[in-house]
């Protein structure tokens, strides 16, 4: 044989002389015929299997946080990736949850449920003697005197009876009037 022939677009010779090319390894690629180096996936890209042209980005809800990524991570419950090619997963802010690994959004509270910090599964209920309502909230407010609540996770306070009271703010019973 009197030329050499190129290496095709995901294949490397590494050395001159060789005869035969051979396939970069996963989470590398050459782009195009006659490279002699694999290049390494950017960060948020990957290159699942060996002999690549491309890198391929890493969809929503998982990351690639280095370069020469042969797969990419899924974000744990509580965290988040809105969208592909991401480094790095976001925590689901206050009032807000992620319940499943993978997750591309969170979701918010219910009402009644609340979640004062962000990077959560799950939201919590409002304790007895508070409420809340509205969807997505990072606290729950309480009773004020003359109210009730004696349930968790409800969105509102309930007045007390004729011949009752609560003298104090955030009470879960009405008291008997003196």
């Amino acid at each position: 044989k009197t030329e050499c022939s190129d290496c095709p677009a995901g294949e490397y010779t590494g050395l001159p002389g060789l005869s035969v090319c051979l396939d970069c390894p996963s989470g590398t690629i050459t782009a195009s015929d006659g490279e002699s180096v694999c290049v390494e996936c950017v960060a948020g890209e990957h290159a699942a299997t060996a002999g690549l042209s491309e890198c391929t980005q890493c969809v929503a809800g998982r990351f690639g946080a280095s370069n020469g990524t042969s797969a990419c991570t899924k974000c744990e419950a509580g965290l988040y990736s809105g969208s592909a090619g991401q480094t790095a997963c976001d925590d689901c802010g206050r009032g807000n949850f992620s319940n499943t690994s993978a997750a591309s959004t969170c979701f918010q509270c219910e009402d009644g449920m609340y979640l004062g910090v962000s990077g959560q599964t799950i939201c919590l209920e409002c304790p007895v003697g508070q409420f809340r309502s509205g969807v997505g909230q990072t606290e729950c407010t309480v009773c004020v005197a003359g109210q009730f609540q004696g349930l968790t996770g409800k969105t509102e306070c309930s007045d007390c009876p004729a011949g009752e009271y609560t003298g104090l703010p955030g009470l879960s019973v009405c008291l008997d009037c003196p």
